[in-house]
Protein backbone atom coordinates (compact mmCIF):
# COMPACT_ATOMS: atom_id res chain seq x y z
CA UNK A 1 0.00 0.00 0.00
CA UNK A 2 1.83 3.05 -1.07
CA UNK A 3 1.27 6.82 -0.34
CA UNK A 4 -2.18 6.70 -2.32
CA UNK A 5 -4.95 8.80 -1.00
CA UNK A 6 -7.44 7.55 -3.23
CA UNK A 7 -7.13 4.39 -1.10
CA UNK A 8 -10.37 3.30 1.10
CA UNK A 9 -9.22 1.52 3.95
CA UNK A 10 -12.13 -0.28 6.47
CA UNK A 11 -11.04 -1.47 10.35
CA UNK A 12 -12.79 -2.77 13.49
CA UNK A 13 -13.15 -0.87 16.62
CA UNK A 14 -14.65 -3.74 18.31
CA UNK A 15 -12.07 -5.68 20.17
CA UNK A 16 -11.67 -6.76 23.77
CA UNK A 17 -12.24 -3.77 25.62
CA UNK A 18 -10.68 -5.21 29.00
CA UNK A 19 -7.18 -5.72 27.37
CA UNK A 20 -4.92 -2.68 27.25
CA UNK A 21 -2.56 -4.57 25.15
CA UNK A 22 -5.35 -4.72 22.59
CA UNK A 23 -6.53 -1.34 22.62
CA UNK A 24 -2.18 -0.59 22.19
CA UNK A 25 -2.05 -2.33 19.14
CA UNK A 26 -5.22 -1.14 17.50
CA UNK A 27 -4.87 2.53 18.23
CA UNK A 28 -0.68 2.42 16.66
CA UNK A 29 -2.83 0.23 13.45
CA UNK A 30 -5.55 3.17 12.70
CA UNK A 31 -2.92 5.89 13.79
CA UNK A 32 -0.36 4.18 11.01
CA UNK A 33 -3.05 3.42 8.17
CA UNK A 34 -3.61 6.96 8.16
CA UNK A 35 -0.84 8.06 6.25
CA UNK A 36 -2.23 5.57 3.19
CA UNK A 37 -5.66 6.34 3.17
CA UNK A 38 -9.40 7.39 4.07
CA UNK A 39 -10.09 5.50 7.29
CA UNK A 40 -14.29 3.97 8.02
CA UNK A 41 -13.90 2.24 11.44
CA UNK A 42 -16.68 -0.18 12.67
CA UNK A 43 -17.54 1.77 15.59
CA UNK A 44 -21.00 0.00 15.74
CA UNK A 45 -22.07 -1.07 19.31
CA UNK A 46 -18.72 0.02 20.45
CA UNK A 47 -18.69 2.57 23.55
CA UNK A 48 -18.02 5.86 23.23
CA UNK A 49 -14.96 5.86 25.43
CA UNK A 50 -13.39 3.39 23.23
CA UNK A 51 -13.79 5.33 20.41
CA UNK A 52 -12.23 8.27 22.54
CA UNK A 53 -9.09 6.65 23.70
CA UNK A 54 -8.55 4.94 19.40
CA UNK A 55 -8.99 8.48 18.56
CA UNK A 56 -11.42 7.26 15.81
CA UNK A 57 -12.86 10.95 14.42
CA UNK A 58 -16.54 11.46 13.24
CA UNK A 59 -15.46 12.00 9.50
CA UNK A 60 -14.34 8.11 10.06
CA UNK A 61 -17.02 6.73 11.52
CA UNK A 62 -18.63 3.88 10.16
CA UNK A 63 -22.01 4.85 11.88
CA UNK A 64 -22.33 8.18 9.98
CA UNK A 65 -23.60 5.48 6.78
CA UNK A 66 -27.27 4.36 6.44
CA UNK A 67 -25.82 1.05 5.98
CA UNK A 68 -24.37 -2.12 8.17
CA UNK A 69 -20.46 -2.05 8.12
CA UNK A 70 -20.09 -5.42 5.83
CA UNK A 71 -22.47 -4.35 3.18
CA UNK A 72 -20.81 -1.27 3.01
CA UNK A 73 -17.35 -2.42 2.57
CA UNK A 74 -18.80 -4.44 -0.78
CA UNK A 75 -20.24 -1.17 -2.20
CA UNK A 76 -17.21 0.89 -1.87
CA UNK A 77 -15.31 -2.32 -3.91
CA UNK A 78 -17.95 -2.99 -6.35
CA UNK A 79 -17.91 1.32 -6.92
CA UNK A 80 -13.87 0.98 -7.16
CA UNK A 81 -14.24 -2.17 -9.30
CA UNK A 82 -13.81 -0.28 -12.63
CA UNK A 83 -10.96 2.39 -11.46
CA UNK A 84 -8.08 1.13 -11.27
CA UNK A 85 -6.67 4.18 -9.35
CA UNK A 86 -8.81 3.77 -6.41
CA UNK A 87 -8.15 0.56 -4.17
CA UNK A 88 -9.86 -0.97 -0.78
CA UNK A 89 -8.90 -2.49 2.08
CA UNK A 90 -10.23 -4.60 5.03
CA UNK A 91 -7.89 -4.52 7.45
CA UNK A 92 -8.47 -7.79 9.85
CA UNK A 93 -8.25 -6.70 13.92
CA UNK A 94 -4.45 -7.45 15.16
CA UNK A 95 -3.82 -9.43 18.00
CA UNK A 96 -4.51 -13.29 18.84
CA UNK A 97 -6.95 -15.52 16.62
CA UNK A 98 -8.00 -18.90 17.66
CA UNK A 99 -10.18 -21.44 19.49
CA UNK A 100 -12.44 -24.50 19.26
CA UNK A 101 -16.09 -23.18 19.41
CA UNK A 102 -18.50 -24.49 16.94
CA UNK A 103 -20.24 -21.30 16.64
CA UNK A 104 -16.94 -19.39 15.99
CA UNK A 105 -16.31 -22.32 13.19
CA UNK A 106 -19.45 -21.67 11.85
CA UNK A 107 -18.92 -17.76 11.66
CA UNK A 108 -15.71 -17.90 10.16
CA UNK A 109 -17.27 -20.38 6.87
CA UNK A 110 -19.42 -17.28 6.56
CA UNK A 111 -16.63 -14.88 6.93
CA UNK A 112 -14.47 -17.52 4.25
CA UNK A 113 -17.21 -16.60 1.87
CA UNK A 114 -17.39 -13.16 2.35
CA UNK A 115 -14.10 -12.50 1.61
CA UNK A 116 -13.91 -14.75 -1.08
CA UNK A 117 -16.87 -12.16 -2.61
CA UNK A 118 -14.77 -9.18 -1.53
CA UNK A 119 -11.44 -10.37 -3.44
CA UNK A 120 -13.65 -11.01 -6.67
CA UNK A 121 -14.59 -7.36 -6.90
CA UNK A 122 -11.09 -6.25 -5.82
CA UNK A 123 -10.72 -5.55 -2.08
CA UNK A 124 -8.13 -6.61 -0.24
CA UNK A 125 -7.99 -8.35 2.87
CA UNK A 126 -4.98 -7.66 4.60
CA UNK A 127 -4.38 -9.34 8.57
CA UNK A 128 -0.84 -7.79 10.02
CA UNK A 129 0.03 -8.48 13.56
CA UNK A 130 -1.54 -11.48 14.54
CA UNK A 131 -0.71 -14.38 16.48
CA UNK A 132 -2.70 -17.98 15.60
CA UNK A 133 -3.74 -20.59 16.98
CA UNK A 134 -4.47 -23.03 18.56
CA UNK A 135 -7.28 -24.34 16.50
CA UNK A 136 -9.76 -27.37 16.76
CA UNK A 137 -9.58 -29.63 13.62
CA UNK A 138 -12.52 -27.63 11.43
CA UNK A 139 -11.26 -24.37 12.63
CA UNK A 140 -7.78 -25.89 10.92
CA UNK A 141 -9.59 -26.04 7.51
CA UNK A 142 -11.61 -23.19 7.54
CA UNK A 143 -8.03 -20.71 8.37
CA UNK A 144 -6.95 -22.05 5.51
CA UNK A 145 -9.76 -21.20 3.09
CA UNK A 146 -9.68 -18.16 4.53
CA UNK A 147 -5.87 -17.41 3.74
CA UNK A 148 -6.59 -18.03 0.07
CA UNK A 149 -9.01 -15.38 -0.25
CA UNK A 150 -6.75 -12.94 1.69
CA UNK A 151 -4.56 -10.50 -0.41
CA UNK A 152 -1.83 -10.32 2.67
CA UNK A 153 -1.51 -13.18 5.30
CA UNK A 154 1.26 -12.59 7.54
CA UNK A 155 1.68 -13.63 11.38
CA UNK A 156 3.84 -11.59 14.33
CA UNK A 157 5.52 -14.51 15.44
CA UNK A 158 7.51 -17.72 13.98
CA UNK A 159 5.83 -19.93 15.96
CA UNK A 160 2.48 -18.87 14.58
CA UNK A 161 4.09 -18.93 11.32
CA UNK A 162 5.25 -22.50 11.83
CA UNK A 163 1.70 -23.00 12.35
CA UNK A 164 0.40 -21.50 9.38
CA UNK A 165 2.53 -23.48 7.40
CA UNK A 166 1.84 -26.85 8.98
CA UNK A 167 -1.84 -26.07 8.23
CA UNK A 168 -0.75 -26.06 4.39
CA UNK A 169 -0.85 -22.16 4.27
CA UNK A 170 1.92 -21.63 1.99
CA UNK A 171 1.88 -17.81 1.21
CA UNK A 172 2.52 -16.30 5.11
CA UNK A 173 4.67 -13.50 5.95
CA UNK A 174 5.76 -12.14 9.40
CA UNK A 175 4.84 -8.73 10.39
CA UNK A 176 5.99 -7.89 13.56
CA UNK A 177 3.68 -6.73 16.63
CA UNK A 178 2.07 -3.76 16.14
CA UNK A 179 3.34 -2.29 19.33
CA UNK A 180 7.18 -2.08 18.22
CA UNK A 181 5.66 0.67 15.76
CA UNK A 182 5.29 3.33 18.82
CA UNK A 183 6.99 6.17 18.16
CA UNK A 184 9.22 8.51 20.75
CA UNK A 185 9.62 12.44 20.88
CA UNK A 186 13.39 13.62 20.49
CA UNK A 187 16.21 11.68 22.50
CA UNK A 188 15.95 12.60 26.12
CA UNK A 189 12.54 13.38 25.69
CA UNK A 190 9.72 11.69 27.45
CA UNK A 191 8.12 8.56 25.66
CA UNK A 192 5.05 9.79 23.45
CA UNK A 193 2.30 8.03 24.75
CA UNK A 194 -0.63 7.34 22.24
CA UNK A 195 -3.36 7.31 24.90
CA UNK A 196 -2.57 10.51 27.25
CA UNK A 197 -4.73 10.65 30.47
CA UNK A 198 -5.05 13.60 33.00
CA UNK A 199 -2.83 12.07 35.09
CA UNK A 200 0.08 11.37 32.69
CA UNK A 201 3.43 12.19 34.31
CA UNK A 202 2.03 10.27 37.84
CA UNK A 203 3.93 7.46 38.11
CA UNK A 204 2.61 4.25 39.19
CA UNK A 205 6.18 3.46 41.51
CA UNK A 206 8.07 5.56 43.47
CA UNK A 207 11.13 4.01 41.78
CA UNK A 208 14.04 4.99 39.74
CA UNK A 209 13.43 3.41 36.23
CA UNK A 210 16.59 0.97 36.44
CA UNK A 211 15.97 -0.11 40.18
CA UNK A 212 13.24 -2.75 39.15
CA UNK A 213 12.11 -5.44 36.36
CA UNK A 214 8.67 -6.07 35.03
CA UNK A 215 6.67 -9.60 34.47
CA UNK A 216 3.43 -9.54 33.24
CA UNK A 217 1.97 -12.59 31.73
CA UNK A 218 -1.28 -14.04 30.57
CA UNK A 219 -2.61 -16.74 32.66
CA UNK A 220 -6.31 -17.90 30.67
CA UNK A 221 -5.02 -19.92 27.60
CA UNK A 222 -4.44 -23.70 28.00
CA UNK A 223 -1.41 -24.15 27.01
CA UNK A 224 -0.20 -22.27 30.35
CA UNK A 225 -1.57 -25.34 32.58
CA UNK A 226 0.01 -27.96 30.65
CA UNK A 227 3.38 -28.98 32.63
CA UNK A 228 5.79 -29.00 30.14
CA UNK A 229 5.19 -25.63 28.75
CA UNK A 230 4.86 -24.46 32.66
CA UNK A 231 8.15 -26.05 33.79
CA UNK A 232 9.70 -24.48 30.85
CA UNK A 233 8.74 -20.78 31.71
CA UNK A 234 9.44 -21.36 35.38
CA UNK A 235 12.70 -22.38 34.68
CA UNK A 236 13.38 -19.71 32.33
CA UNK A 237 11.90 -17.11 35.05
CA UNK A 238 13.93 -18.45 37.73
CA UNK A 239 17.45 -17.76 35.78
CA UNK A 240 16.13 -14.06 34.91
CA UNK A 241 14.95 -13.36 38.82
CA UNK A 242 18.67 -15.06 39.85
CA UNK A 243 20.21 -12.58 37.48
CA UNK A 244 18.35 -9.08 37.49
CA UNK A 245 17.10 -9.91 41.27
CA UNK A 246 19.93 -11.83 42.95
CA UNK A 247 22.87 -10.73 40.96
CA UNK A 248 22.00 -6.87 39.73
CA UNK A 249 20.18 -6.42 43.19
CA UNK A 250 17.08 -4.93 41.72
CA UNK A 251 13.52 -5.33 42.69
CA UNK A 252 10.33 -7.80 40.67
CA UNK A 253 7.65 -5.55 40.00
CA UNK A 254 4.01 -7.78 38.93
CA UNK A 255 1.21 -6.22 37.56
CA UNK A 256 -1.64 -7.56 35.00
CA UNK A 257 -2.85 -6.06 31.33
CA UNK A 258 -6.01 -8.25 32.05
CA UNK A 259 -7.83 -8.32 35.01
CA UNK A 260 -8.36 -12.16 35.15
CA UNK A 261 -4.98 -12.45 34.54
CA UNK A 262 -4.15 -11.64 38.21
CA UNK A 263 -4.22 -15.23 39.38
CA UNK A 264 -0.93 -16.25 37.32
CA UNK A 265 0.05 -12.86 39.27
CA UNK A 266 -0.61 -14.57 42.79
CA UNK A 267 1.73 -17.64 41.25
CA UNK A 268 4.50 -15.64 40.74
CA UNK A 269 4.43 -13.97 44.14
CA UNK A 270 4.34 -17.22 46.19
CA UNK A 271 7.30 -18.43 43.71
CA UNK A 272 9.65 -15.54 44.32
CA UNK A 273 8.58 -13.47 47.44
CA UNK A 274 11.33 -15.04 49.58
CA UNK A 275 13.89 -15.14 46.89
CA UNK A 276 13.64 -11.06 46.21
CA UNK A 277 12.04 -7.89 47.32
CA UNK A 278 8.63 -8.29 45.15
CA UNK A 279 6.39 -5.38 44.26
CA UNK A 280 2.43 -6.23 43.12
CA UNK A 281 0.33 -3.44 41.92
CA UNK A 282 -2.80 -4.66 42.80
CA UNK A 283 -4.88 -2.13 40.86
CA UNK A 284 -5.62 -2.79 36.76
CA UNK A 285 -3.12 -0.29 35.31
CA UNK A 286 -4.80 2.04 32.74
CA UNK A 287 -2.75 2.85 29.81
CA UNK A 288 -1.03 5.75 30.29
CA UNK A 289 0.48 3.93 33.68
CA UNK A 290 1.40 0.59 32.15
CA UNK A 291 3.20 2.50 29.41
CA UNK A 292 5.18 4.60 32.16
CA UNK A 293 5.72 1.24 34.16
Amino acid sequence: MGLNFNNIIFCQAEIPYENQGDLVINKVLLMKLRKYGKLIVNDRQVPDWYCEQLEIADEERASIYQIQFPFLIFLWGFKTLFNRHKNVYLMLRPGHFYGEKASLVKKMKWASLYYFVLKLIGVRVCRIGTSIGSFSDELKQVEKWRAKTMYFYSVRDSLSQDYALKLGIDKVYIFPDLAWLIEKQNEGDRMTWLMQTPDAYTQPLKLEKNDYVVFSFRGDFKEFNASQYKDNLLAALDDIVNTVCGEWLKKLVICYQVRRDSKVCQELIERYKNSCEVIFIEDYLDSQYMYDL
